[in-house]
């Protein structure tokens, strides 16, 4: 049998059947969204109240008969920075991969559209994660519940440098970059050896995601001195500054970068060599 879904508001579950009343009521979900005092751009509500809706077999998308307007699309876009959520909103599954990509077009040809890691897409992430803890668990961080793993101590207030979120959102971008780099190198056959160590890799088919053979990327200019020295996340990401090794070797290098750092590679091959008996190429 189906599992029907509950709607949370404020700790406290709201009535299954106050929301469908006042559905039938009015015919809109703006008006239920209204009735329980909710913003009719607070899309993760909607989308509960839908579901509720959609279960009884009583939804009715009647606001949008046809494929929504570019400025309604627009408009709900920036409420959270999430095709998805937008794909929610107009009452469309997040599997509908024809109504994401035209959605993700238009977007694009507006010039709004922020990608997965996008200033605003994290930024908007983070305040939904942060408001649904505080719905459910009435903290931002679900690590300072009682099942959390963080102590006392981490209430208390803390100096953080303003660099150290300027640089992890840099660093989400040249993933995204360095992802894209890949992508249009994939006709390229990955090497099966570390470019750093000699050692080869595991198949990654097979391998442990913390095997250390496992094949990872790296940038040979650190991400880190990248935005140290004002390089643009597609800079940082260029296929030449990228490279294939071992993810043993990546935990070495860390943040430096390989040209500072080289010397120490052919000293651990050689241990490496000497403790595991292996083969490695020149």
């Amino acid at each position: 049998m189906k599992t029907k879904s509950k709607a949370v508001m404020n700790n406290n579950v709201f009535s299954r059947d106050e929301v469908i009343s006042v559905y039938k009521k009015t015919q809109s979900t703006d008006e239920v969204l209204k009735y329980f005092n909710y913003s009719l751009t607070y899309v993760r509500k909607k989308t509960e109240i839908i579901k509720i809706l959609k279960e009884e077999g009583i939804f009715v998308n009647y606001h949008f008969r046809g494929f929504p307007s570019k400025e309604q699309i627009i408009s709900a876009y920036k409420e959270t920075y999430s095709v998805s959520q937008v794909l929610l909103y107009f009452g469309y599954t997040v599997t509908s991969s024809s109504k994401r990509n035209k959605i993700t077009k238009m977007l694009k040809e507006e010039g709004v559209y922020d990608g997965a890691y996008g200033k605003n897409a994290v930024r908007k992430k983070i305040e939904r994660i942060e408001k649904t803890n505080l719905e459910i668990y009435g903290v931002k961080n679900y690590s300072y519940t009682k099942h959390g793993s963080l102590n006392l101590h981490n209430h208390r207030d803390k100096t953080s440098f303003p660099i150290v979120e300027e640089f992890r959102l840099y660093q989400q971008q040249v993933t995204y970059e360095t992802k894209k780099t890949i992508r249009k190198l994939k006709h390229i056959p990955k090497p099966t050896h570390c470019e750093y160590l000699g050692v080869e890799f595991v198949d990654d088919n097979i391998a442990n995601p913390n095997d250390q053979l496992k094949r990872t990327i790296d940038h040979k200019k650190s991400v880190y001195n990248c935005w140290l020295d004002g390089l643009s996340p597609e800079e940082a990401s260029h296929q030449d500054n990228l490279v294939w090794i071992c993810r043993y070797a990546n935990s070495i290098k860390g943040n430096a970068d390989y040209d500072d750092i080289k010397y120490v590679f052919p000293k651990i091959k050689e241990k490496l060599c000497h403790l595991m008996n292996c083969h490695t190429t020149p």
